[in-house]
């Protein structure tokens, strides 16, 4: 495998080689969206699309260790984590977001959803609020957008793709993630305040179709890595 070198990272000595090969492309994303872009700081609140999944539970970890509180919402837009408030099975997570922030919106708001929830996220986000897009799961065209709440609460909205960034702007990213994050990071079964989860494990020569890999998750099957 042929790699740059200022793209690599040191491999933590208390994460297997498995452990470790969940970091980059989950944690590096969400890293990007939340500082990079988003620009979160201590004590702001954030809320998380996706939030169960490889990405969504990143950025959950990195901003709460970062001193921020977060909402996480998941495909079936459940509130599903909140450091200051019980699980809620309402639709309309906008509303739940503006009674956790006292009205306020949240400052923050990393998305993967795009057109079926971008009224409730732009209603979900509070004055100088910042909006990272990473997929349109639901969508890419919204029909009858209302720009005024964008103007009046001077909202920032961006898109994100690591991928088309230069070789520059990932080294420079990966050298401010491996400095921030890298050396808080645990196993599942640690105590750290940053951990990696794998939900699935293949042997290196096999490879399933999505089909096959929703009948696993259905059945709960684990396939150990060898």
């Amino acid at each position: 495998v042929a790699a740059i070198g200022t793209h690599l990272i040191r491999k933590p000595e208390n994460l297997s080689w498995v452990e470790a090969a969940s970091i980059p492309e989950a944690f590096l994303t969400a890293y990007q969206a939340l500082v990079l872009i988003g620009g979160l700081r201590e004590d702001e609140s954030v809320l998380v699309h996706a939030g169960a999944s490889g990405v969504g539970v990143a950025a959950n970890q990195i901003a709460r260790f970062l001193g921020a509180y977060v909402t996480a919402v998941n495909r079936n837009s459940r509130v599903i984590v909140h450091a200051r408030l019980s699980p809620s099975g309402t639709t309309d997570f906008s509303e739940t977001v503006k009674g956790a922030t006292s009205g306020r919106g949240v400052d923050v708001l990393i998305d993967f959803v795009g057109a079926t929830h971008w009224e409730k996220n732009i209603n979900s986000l509070g004055l100088d609020g910042r909006m990272v897009i990473l997929s349109f799961l639901g969508g890419s065209v919204v029909p009858n957008v209302n720009l005024l709440p964008i103007l009046l609460k001077r909202l920032s909205i961006y898109g994100s793709g690591l991928r088309t960034h230069s070789v520059e702007y990932q080294t420079d990213l990966i050298a401010k993630f491996a400095d921030a994050i890298v050396p808080h990071l645990t196993g599942e079964k640690d105590d750290g305040a940053v951990k990696t989860f794998q939900d699935l494990h293949l042997q290196s020569t096999r490879c399933i179709s999505t089909e096959t890999y929703a009948e696993v998750q259905r059945a709960g099957t684990v396939y150990p890595w060898t």
